[in-house]
Protein backbone atom coordinates (compact mmCIF):
# COMPACT_ATOMS: atom_id res chain seq x y z
CA UNK A 1 0.00 0.00 0.00
CA UNK A 2 1.29 3.31 -0.81
CA UNK A 3 1.97 5.92 1.88
CA UNK A 4 0.22 8.95 1.21
CA UNK A 5 1.90 12.27 2.52
CA UNK A 6 -0.18 14.82 4.56
CA UNK A 7 0.28 18.51 3.52
CA UNK A 8 1.36 20.37 6.71
CA UNK A 9 -0.65 22.68 6.46
CA UNK A 10 -3.70 20.66 7.00
CA UNK A 11 -2.12 18.95 9.84
CA UNK A 12 -2.02 22.59 11.63
CA UNK A 13 -5.65 23.45 10.55
CA UNK A 14 -6.77 20.39 12.24
CA UNK A 15 -4.69 20.74 15.33
CA UNK A 16 -6.37 23.98 15.35
CA UNK A 17 -9.61 22.90 15.52
CA UNK A 18 -8.99 20.54 18.10
CA UNK A 19 -7.52 23.31 20.51
CA UNK A 20 -10.53 25.76 19.49
CA UNK A 21 -12.94 22.77 20.28
CA UNK A 22 -11.06 21.91 23.40
CA UNK A 23 -11.78 25.60 24.54
CA UNK A 24 -14.68 25.86 23.56
CA UNK A 25 -16.12 22.91 25.29
CA UNK A 26 -13.75 23.84 28.62
CA UNK A 27 -11.66 20.88 27.96
CA UNK A 28 -8.21 21.16 29.00
CA UNK A 29 -6.57 17.41 28.80
CA UNK A 30 -2.88 17.31 30.97
CA UNK A 31 -1.50 14.24 29.32
CA UNK A 32 0.69 13.25 32.19
CA UNK A 33 -1.75 12.94 34.70
CA UNK A 34 -5.21 11.21 33.20
CA UNK A 35 -5.38 7.40 32.29
CA UNK A 36 -5.46 6.94 28.50
CA UNK A 37 -9.36 5.63 28.64
CA UNK A 38 -10.35 9.38 29.91
CA UNK A 39 -8.05 11.01 27.30
CA UNK A 40 -9.42 8.64 24.77
CA UNK A 41 -13.04 9.95 26.29
CA UNK A 42 -12.15 13.30 25.46
CA UNK A 43 -10.62 13.32 22.39
CA UNK A 44 -13.69 11.10 20.78
CA UNK A 45 -15.53 14.33 21.80
CA UNK A 46 -13.69 16.75 20.25
CA UNK A 47 -13.17 14.41 17.24
CA UNK A 48 -17.30 13.71 16.72
CA UNK A 49 -17.39 17.56 17.08
CA UNK A 50 -14.60 18.40 14.74
CA UNK A 51 -16.80 15.61 12.11
CA UNK A 52 -19.55 17.41 12.14
CA UNK A 53 -18.48 20.79 11.89
CA UNK A 54 -16.42 19.68 8.51
CA UNK A 55 -19.63 18.34 7.34
CA UNK A 56 -21.81 20.96 7.88
CA UNK A 57 -18.52 23.29 6.29
CA UNK A 58 -19.08 20.94 3.38
CA UNK A 59 -22.95 20.96 3.06
CA UNK A 60 -23.07 24.73 3.05
CA UNK A 61 -19.93 24.49 -0.05
CA UNK A 62 -22.16 21.95 -2.05
CA UNK A 63 -25.06 24.12 -1.59
CA UNK A 64 -22.99 27.32 -2.64
CA UNK A 65 -22.02 25.55 -5.61
CA UNK A 66 -25.69 24.60 -6.69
Amino acid sequence: MEHMKINSKAIEAANKMKEEFGNESEISIDKGNLPSRIIGFYGGTIGGQMTKKLVEIGERQLIDKQ
